[in-house]
């Protein structure tokens, strides 16, 4: 990237920010080339960092309900967004502008574009009974502006509209998107069918 001047963002998840060794990386890189942003999964120290009892089974549990902001109250999704937030300008000066992951719940997408003015968003493709959750019939295979209600539909009305553009993640497939019965194809080596 650096060699052909190819921009990118690294997205970090907490245990990845509060570790030395990522910091230290990611510091070297040039910031009119690179941007660093936020990861949405919740593992075990920022949970707790944030007061809350952990209930997961590991220090990351991927299942929905204690790894992403949906397992948690609309006020204990804020306590974990400011600590998220305030621990990542701590090390990089500045809050992070990017946030994905493969969920986020509409409250969580509005606080932070409220509180710290993030400017892009990214979620996952349609998928069924992954990481415990399902997501399916949301918008298809392009950015959007989400609603203020819902994070995974675009908005109707402009007074609805969060104004924070939602990437999709991996790409669905245009044509083999619903071919494989309930996996879903998506535009990544890993399909070599797509």
């Amino acid at each position: 990237m650096k060699q052909y001047h190819l921009g990118g963002t690294f997205l970090l998840q907490y245990d990845a920010l509060i570790d030395k060794r990522y910091q230290e990386l990611l510091k070297t890189l040039p910031e009119n080339e690179f941007e660093i942003g936020g990861w949405w999964e919740l593992p075990q120290q920022l949970i707790e960092k944030a007061g809350i009892k952990w209930r997961g089974k590991y220090a990351w549990d991927w299942h929905s309900d204690v790894g992403f902001s949906v397992g948690y109250t609309p006020a204990e999704r804020e306590k974990i967004i400011d600590v998220f937030f305030a621990d990542f300008k701590q090390v990089f000066g500045y809050y992070p502008k990017s946030i994905a992951s493969w969920v986020i719940d509409a409250h969580s997408l509005n606080y932070m574009y409220d509180k710290y003015k993030i400017v892009a968003s990214g979620n996952c493709k349609d998928q069924v009974g992954t990481d415990g959750f399902t997501l399916w019939g949301g918008y298809w295979n392009q950015a959007y502006y989400p609603s203020r209600v819902n994070a995974y539909m675009p908005a109707q009305h402009a007074e609805k509209q969060l104004p924070v553009p939602v990437f999709r993640l991996l790409g669905s497939d245009p044509i083999r998107q619903y071919a494989n019965g309930s996996t879903v194809t998506t535009l990544e080596p890993v399909y070599p069918q797509a």
